[in-house]
Protein backbone atom coordinates (compact mmCIF):
# COMPACT_ATOMS: atom_id res chain seq x y z
CA UNK A 1 0.00 0.00 0.00
CA UNK A 2 2.77 2.12 1.13
CA UNK A 3 4.50 1.71 -2.36
CA UNK A 4 1.16 2.14 -4.45
CA UNK A 5 0.31 5.52 -2.23
CA UNK A 6 4.47 6.50 -3.02
CA UNK A 7 3.84 5.66 -6.82
CA UNK A 8 0.43 7.75 -7.07
CA UNK A 9 1.56 10.28 -5.29
CA UNK A 10 4.76 11.24 -6.34
CA UNK A 11 5.17 9.97 -9.50
CA UNK A 12 1.94 10.89 -11.13
CA UNK A 13 1.49 13.83 -9.14
CA UNK A 14 -2.29 13.20 -8.24
CA UNK A 15 -4.34 13.31 -4.65
CA UNK A 16 -4.24 10.24 -2.57
CA UNK A 17 -7.26 11.45 -0.27
CA UNK A 18 -10.10 11.16 -2.96
CA UNK A 19 -8.48 7.57 -4.05
CA UNK A 20 -10.73 5.07 -2.33
CA UNK A 21 -8.63 1.22 -2.68
CA UNK A 22 -10.28 -1.23 -1.04
CA UNK A 23 -8.29 -3.52 1.21
CA UNK A 24 -8.10 -7.15 0.98
CA UNK A 25 -9.53 -9.54 3.58
CA UNK A 26 -7.51 -12.22 4.61
CA UNK A 27 -8.68 -15.41 5.17
CA UNK A 28 -7.73 -16.99 9.02
CA UNK A 29 -7.38 -20.28 9.02
CA UNK A 30 -7.68 -22.52 12.34
CA UNK A 31 -4.22 -23.93 13.54
CA UNK A 32 -3.34 -27.65 12.82
CA UNK A 33 -2.39 -29.83 15.36
CA UNK A 34 -1.85 -33.14 16.71
CA UNK A 35 -4.04 -35.41 19.07
CA UNK A 36 -2.76 -36.78 22.55
CA UNK A 37 -2.64 -40.07 20.25
CA UNK A 38 -0.40 -38.59 17.56
CA UNK A 39 1.67 -37.22 19.85
CA UNK A 40 2.49 -40.16 21.73
CA UNK A 41 3.26 -41.90 18.46
CA UNK A 42 5.61 -39.55 17.88
CA UNK A 43 7.55 -39.46 21.13
CA UNK A 44 7.35 -42.86 21.54
CA UNK A 45 8.94 -43.58 17.97
CA UNK A 46 11.96 -41.61 18.83
CA UNK A 47 14.85 -43.46 20.38
CA UNK A 48 17.55 -41.02 20.42
CA UNK A 49 17.29 -39.62 24.35
CA UNK A 50 18.39 -35.91 23.24
CA UNK A 51 15.37 -36.23 19.92
CA UNK A 52 12.91 -37.03 22.61
CA UNK A 53 13.86 -34.48 25.26
CA UNK A 54 14.06 -31.56 22.83
CA UNK A 55 10.83 -32.54 21.05
CA UNK A 56 8.90 -33.17 24.02
CA UNK A 57 10.37 -29.78 25.44
CA UNK A 58 9.07 -28.03 22.28
CA UNK A 59 5.51 -29.53 22.42
CA UNK A 60 4.50 -29.54 25.67
CA UNK A 61 6.23 -25.99 26.55
CA UNK A 62 4.68 -24.47 23.02
CA UNK A 63 8.72 -23.49 22.27
CA UNK A 64 9.91 -22.71 18.64
CA UNK A 65 12.30 -24.70 17.51
CA UNK A 66 15.24 -21.25 17.82
CA UNK A 67 13.81 -21.16 21.27
CA UNK A 68 14.84 -24.82 22.22
CA UNK A 69 18.50 -24.72 20.94
CA UNK A 70 18.94 -21.05 22.95
CA UNK A 71 17.84 -22.94 26.01
CA UNK A 72 20.42 -22.58 28.81
CA UNK A 73 20.74 -24.90 31.97
CA UNK A 74 19.58 -22.05 34.05
CA UNK A 75 16.53 -21.03 32.21
CA UNK A 76 14.80 -24.74 33.37
CA UNK A 77 13.26 -23.59 36.81
CA UNK A 78 12.04 -26.52 38.48
CA UNK A 79 10.59 -25.50 41.48
CA UNK A 80 8.46 -23.02 40.17
CA UNK A 81 7.62 -25.63 37.02
CA UNK A 82 7.98 -22.72 34.64
CA UNK A 83 11.06 -21.82 31.53
CA UNK A 84 12.47 -19.43 30.62
CA UNK A 85 12.89 -17.92 27.19
CA UNK A 86 15.16 -15.09 26.68
CA UNK A 87 15.18 -14.78 23.11
CA UNK A 88 11.96 -15.26 21.44
CA UNK A 89 9.78 -13.80 18.51
CA UNK A 90 10.18 -9.79 18.70
CA UNK A 91 13.19 -10.41 21.12
CA UNK A 92 10.76 -10.57 23.89
CA UNK A 93 11.42 -12.27 26.77
CA UNK A 94 8.57 -14.77 28.27
CA UNK A 95 8.02 -18.02 30.57
CA UNK A 96 6.16 -21.01 29.90
CA UNK A 97 5.10 -23.99 31.41
CA UNK A 98 7.09 -26.86 32.61
CA UNK A 99 5.00 -30.18 32.54
CA UNK A 100 6.00 -32.81 35.16
CA UNK A 101 6.78 -34.87 32.37
CA UNK A 102 8.86 -32.94 30.65
CA UNK A 103 11.02 -32.28 33.81
CA UNK A 104 11.21 -35.79 34.74
CA UNK A 105 12.61 -36.27 30.88
CA UNK A 106 14.73 -33.69 31.16
CA UNK A 107 16.50 -34.86 34.32
CA UNK A 108 17.27 -37.92 32.89
CA UNK A 109 18.13 -36.38 29.57
CA UNK A 110 20.74 -34.35 31.97
CA UNK A 111 21.80 -37.70 34.34
CA UNK A 112 22.67 -39.44 30.94
CA UNK A 113 24.62 -36.63 29.71
CA UNK A 114 26.80 -37.08 32.94
CA UNK A 115 28.29 -33.40 32.86
CA UNK A 116 29.92 -33.13 36.01
CA UNK A 117 31.81 -29.47 35.68
CA UNK A 118 29.18 -27.65 33.92
CA UNK A 119 27.80 -23.75 34.38
CA UNK A 120 25.12 -22.06 34.90
CA UNK A 121 24.91 -20.55 31.05
CA UNK A 122 25.79 -23.50 29.66
CA UNK A 123 22.92 -24.88 26.79
CA UNK A 124 20.58 -27.48 27.60
CA UNK A 125 20.96 -28.96 24.68
CA UNK A 126 24.55 -29.51 23.48
CA UNK A 127 24.91 -30.55 19.93
CA UNK A 128 28.09 -32.99 19.87
CA UNK A 129 26.72 -35.44 22.69
CA UNK A 130 24.64 -38.32 21.02
CA UNK A 131 22.60 -41.20 23.15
Amino acid sequence: MVFLKFFYVITLEKDWSHLRIPKLKCSKKFPVYLTKKEVNILLDSIYNLKHKAIVSTIYSSGLRVSEAANLKTSDIMSSEMKIRVRIGKGNKERYTLLSEKNLELLRVYWRKLGRKNYSMEDYLFVGHYQF
